[in-house]
């Protein structure tokens, strides 16, 4: 039974997002139950295409936890330790030697990020063309987000200095979870989206989930020059962003972590300690709780988790144009919304 102040929160959490003009699907679960879903606008303003549970969507970093299951999966399968060198799996890569699968998984590798390089280098030129800095952005951004095979990437990273000496300091970068995405096609001897698909959307019933955003049925959306601009859905490979899947995919997800299912327990706590009170493998801390954000082509996700409470919440939403954005009130308000959820009794 749902408690009278867990409704007061849901109508809480209802009103907040309508406030922002949420745009999207998310819910509230439990380790066996669904407490609360709710889906609103479009999938596809284009096509009228409403947004709904089962719609899939891109959820950008948010798939850095299924590239971190991934690892931790061949790990506990005596397949790699997180201590070996990269230059066993990726030897092309020029500090592959000095770094390990544990500096990648926690963001202490002190690797310059390939989308830094590439949205700068983007960017510069768009704007030497007499493109709007909104417009640039945007066009970088989305340029940015596209496959790179890998010898592109390589050749991208390759040639840049570390940024620091790798385990002494965290610095959020993409390219950590891009190349855990070859190490994982390394050691399994199979493509990422394969891998995934069959150790761990299977495992859950997952059924609408894939890797690759071609897979997004909703398209994403960002404000370019104070329009609402479509952006596509991308192809995006690599499993620093290229999860797809729909609502009710993301609560059998947020349940998976709150059963801890796929990995022992040691591999989830492990997951979940956080290194310089910021980040773990593929969560981060969020107040007294812990999740991550996403963010790719316009599309957006969010999972918020509780440990203690045992609670988990999950947002995907494909534009933010609004009082949404992350640098807005909304964000603030519902990290509030979400500090108070978890001491609801």
């Amino acid at each position: 039974m749902i408690s009278m102040a867990f409704e007061a929160e849901f109508q809480q959490l209802d009103a907040l997002n309508d406030q922002g003009h949420f745009n999207g699907a998310y819910a509230v679960v439990a380790p066996d139950a669904v407490l609360h879903e709710r889906a609103m606008g479009q999938a596809d303003f284009e096509q009228n295409l409403a947004f709904t549970p089962t719609t899939t969507t891109a959820i950008g970093s948010v798939s850095k936890q299924f590239t971190m299951a991934a690892v931790l999966q061949l790990a506990e399968a005596g397949k790699l330790s997180l201590q070996d060198p990269l230059s066993d799996y990726v030897p092309e890569f020029d500090h592959a030697e000095e770094i390990s699968l544990e500096n990648l998984l926690t963001m202490q590798s002190g690797i310059t990020d390939y989308t830094e390089i590439l949205v700068g280098q983007l960017m510069g030129a768009s704007i030497a063309r007499g493109d709007s800095q909104s417009k640039a952005g945007f066009d970088a951004l989305v340029a940015a987000s596209n496959d790179l095979p890998k010898p592109q990437l390589l050749e991208i990273l390759n040639g840049h200095p570390l940024k620091s000496q790798p385990g002494t300091e965290f610095a959020y970068c993409n390219a950590n979870y891009a190349l855990l995405t070859l190490v994982v096609e390394a050691v399994s001897h199979t493509p990422f989206a394969e891998y995934v698909k069959a150790n761990i959307f299977q495992p859950l019933g997952m059924t609408t989930a894939a890797s690759g955003t071609q897979y997004s049925q909703a398209n994403g959306y960002a404000n370019v020059d104070g329009v609402q601009t479509p952006s596509g859905h991308g192809n995006h490979q690599a499993g620093d962003g290229s999860i797809v899947l729909s609502l009710r995919d993301f609560e059998l997800w947020a349940q998976a972590i709150l059963n801890q299912k796929l990995l022992s327990p040691e591999s989830w706590q492990l997951a979940e300690t956080m290194h310089h009170n910021i980040y773990g493998m593929g969560f981060m801390q969020q107040g007294t709780g812990i999740g991550h954000g996403g963010h790719i082509y316009g599309f957006w996700s969010g999972i918020f988790i509780s440990p203690d409470q045992k609670r988990a919440t999950v947002f995907l939403y494909n534009r933010s144009d609004s009082a949404m954005a992350p640098d807005q009130p909304w964000t603030d308000q519902l990290n509030a919304w979400h500090e108070a959820f978890w001491q609801a009794d």
